[in-house]
């Protein structure tokens, strides 16, 4: 019989809507662990979603939230400090969290945006650059699914990229 650690046992607990984020690992270390990192994530993009900003923020919505919360989630220990989840916020490697939202949003979104108008753009951003240094413009290009009133990605690239995807997708618009 295989006995599973607190730190094994507190990495999961992600619900049916997050499932998107299983991939994601657990920054966290040791025996100190209270909170199922799945659950942290639940609570923290709620209260993203409802305009609440920063962990204290999040540590807000949750106690205000609780009982809301324990309907979709088992808190065995309560909801997470502010502290946890700046914890957490600061240690996850931000390349596979964007990889698992960007997952966890084309779930919501997939069959709706099948026939649905994406509008791409590109912007420099004004101000961006650094004389001193000799740094360019910001570059940024954007999806927006018009129908929904939604920003799908933004993604910042570099001029001649830029250039070269607008042109394609003006092609594309134009077929």
């Amino acid at each position: 019989m295989t006995h599973e650690t607190r730190s094994e046992h507190y990495a999961g607990g992600f619900p049916d809507s997050l499932e998107a984020f299983n991939h994601l690992t657990d920054p966290r270390t040791g025996r100190n662990k209270r909170h199922y990192i799945g659950e942290i994530l639940y609570i923290a993009l709620a209260a993203i979603i409802c305009q609440y900003e920063g962990f204290d923020d999040m540590e807000r919505f949750a106690q205000g939230k609780k009982l809301w919360l324990k309907k979709h989630l088992k808190l065995p220990h309560g909801t997470a400090s502010k502290d946890t989840f700046r914890r957490i916020f600061t240690a996850i490697d931000p390349n596979a969290f964007n990889s698992c939202f960007i997952n966890f949003t084309e779930s919501l979104l997939a069959n709706e945006l099948i026939s649905e108008h994406i509008a791409i753009d590109g912007k420099a951003v004004r101000h961006s650059f650094d004389n001193a240094t000799e740094s360019k413009h910001l570059h940024l290009l954007s999806a927006y699914a018009c129908e929904q009133r939604l920003s799908l990605a933004q993604l910042a690239v570099d001029k001649n990229l830029m250039k070269s995807m607008l042109s394609r997708s003006l092609l594309i618009a134009l077929i």
